[in-house]
């Protein structure tokens, strides 16, 4: 497992990591960003000032030793600690490559890219957990100069897609590491060894919300006779009737069980839960119109 090394694209990838950039902040007009803003929070106070005290103030915000410094009663005023932890957590195994013009891992590095440039615009902390049967790769959330393409760069430069995927040793991983509270985007297509318990662990301390990724070719196959299929992560092969209605149904049906048992994970863990076929910019304007509704209740 690689904690952020050493910063150093190739002429290729710095050539990649621009366009992703440019296409990317296209997308963020200054609304998306207002929306970004009034959905996603921090969850502390920070002193902001003293004055003095009015009748109503609560007398445990009094400021002890200003009071006794001026012989007049002062009490502490805080205000919203805006800036967030964000952590991009992405599953990098082998079963996300399944899809059609584009797989389910270039939708998930097109989340996680519209993630990182919308935190670094509003000054936000972003940190990056690439995992698959193990934690990859961990950058911490920064908010500094670079970090963002650090994190853009990390994204692209994955040669080799690793085969086993363990969600619950990357949620074990984020919660010894990081210790203030974060928004924690798991970006996976979930077929993973149990990880009720530590997601349910992780939602307690952090803002969880999972992105999952689907391909419509999963769901629904087209009728295309009988074709060869190679688990990507076993590399065991084997032969499905496309045309037949008994193994579509079967298949639709392997879906909505693992829908559901996701659902009611994300349940317990007090988790939000969106998913992503194609484009990511609705589901994500979708949750964060969610978020801000609730948030104005």
């Amino acid at each position: 497992m690689t904690v952020a090394q050493t910063f150093t694209p190739d002429s290729a990838l710095l050539a990649e990591l621009k366009r992703i950039e440019l296409r990317t902040r296209r997308t963020v007009s200054s609304d998306f960003a207002g929306r970004y803003r009034s959905a996603f929070r921090g969850r502390g106070l920070i002193l902001s000032d003293l004055r003095e005290y009015q009748p109503g103030d609560d007398v445990r915000d009094i400021h002890w030793k200003a009071t006794a410094r001026t012989n007049r009663v002062f009490v502490k005023t805080y205000e919203e600690d805006r800036q967030l932890n964000i952590i991009v957590a992405i599953d990098i195994s082998r079963s996300t490559l399944f899809g059609g013009l584009k797989t389910k891992h270039s939708h998930a590095l097109d989340f996680a890219a519209l993630m990182t440039i919308l935190a670094a615009s509003n000054n936000d902390c972003i940190g990056l957990c690439l995992f698959a049967g193990q934690v990859e790769e961990y950058y911490p959330p920064r908010q500094r100069r670079g970090w963002a393409n650090r994190i853009l760069y990390s994204l692209l430069s994955q040669k080799e897609l690793p085969a086993t995927t363990d969600i619950a040793k990357a949620a074990q991983y984020i919660s010894r590491h990081q210790k203030r509270p974060a928004i924690i985007f798991f970006i996976s297509d979930f077929y993973s060894k149990p990880f009720k318990e530590e997601f349910k662990a992780l939602g307690y301390k952090h803002d969880l919300i999972c992105v999952n990724l689907k391909s419509e070719l999963e769901v629904n196959p087209p009728a295309a006779g009988l074709v060869e299929f190679t688990d990507a992560e076993t590399g065991e092969r084997y032969m499905i009737d496309t045309s037949s209605k008994k193994v579509a149904k079967e298949l639709r049906q392997a879906h909505a069980r693992h829908l559901l048992n996701l659902q009611n994970i994300c349940k317990e863990a007090k988790a939000e839960l969106i998913t992503i076929r194609d484009n990511p910019i609705r589901p994500l304007q979708e949750l964060m119109l969610k978020r801000t509704r609730r948030f104005h209740r």
